[in-house]
């Protein structure tokens, strides 16, 4: 007769009953509603603050890890591709599967915007954390390089407190015009990286 959120909570519980050194939570959230799960994330955090207790979370839900996870270990097939610090893994992925797993709700927002239109120019995703957001970084480049700038989409979303800001542009520009505007770009602190349809470069 209870509903998910207090079955979770019972078994919660009942893990904690044993003291243990680590809490072992294996797709916590995947049966329930939006507002359940972000009271047993909540819950979760609590936990691990109070009691001081390490929680291994093992999910494939983004958005959970964003909430409420401080280290994260990304498997492919069995093994470990990538695993670092959260905020670091959401902004700098090193791998391409990373990339695509972290950017899901970004990469169906560009494809579902991207037409033939686009393709003449290259597509660029910008990544911005921490100083890096607060300066009118397109305006800059549009009037340093004297280059149309075309914004596709973007999004700012936080992990563990710290925004991490996403732009998609397209770039009319070529060769080395291209080269030092990403070079000043990388001077900015900003992460820039070619999108390919498909694949990211």
């Amino acid at each position: 007769s209870l509903s998910g959120g207090q079955k979770q909570r019972v078994a919660i519980a009942r893990a904690l009953a044993n003291s243990p050194d680590v809490l072992l939570c294996d797709e916590a959230t995947s049966a329930l509603d939006p507002k359940t799960t972000s009271s047993i994330l909540s819950l979760l955090q609590k936990i691990n603050k109070d009691m001081n207790l390490t929680i291994l979370l093992i999910t494939h839900e983004m958005d959970v890890i964003k909430q409420i996870c401080n280290k994260v270990m990304i498997l492919e097939n069995g093994k470990a591709i990538e695993q670092g610090n959260t905020v670091e893994i959401f902004s700098k992925s090193s791998t391409l599967a990373t990339s695509h797993f972290v950017d899901q709700k970004l990469g169906m927002q560009i494809s579902s915007i991207i037409s033939s239109d686009f393709s003449k120019n290259r597509i660029y995703e910008m990544t911005f954390m921490g100083n890096s957001a607060k300066n009118s970084v397109i305006s800059e480049i549009s009037r340093r390089f004297n280059v149309n700038i075309n914004i596709i989409c973007g999004n700012i979303e936080y992990i563990q407190n710290s925004p991490i800001g996403k732009l998609v542009v397209e770039i009319d520009a070529k060769d080395k015009k291209l080269e030092n505007i990403i070079s000043y770009l990388e001077n900015q602190n900003i992460i820039i990286k070619e999108q390919i349809y498909g694949q990211i470069d």
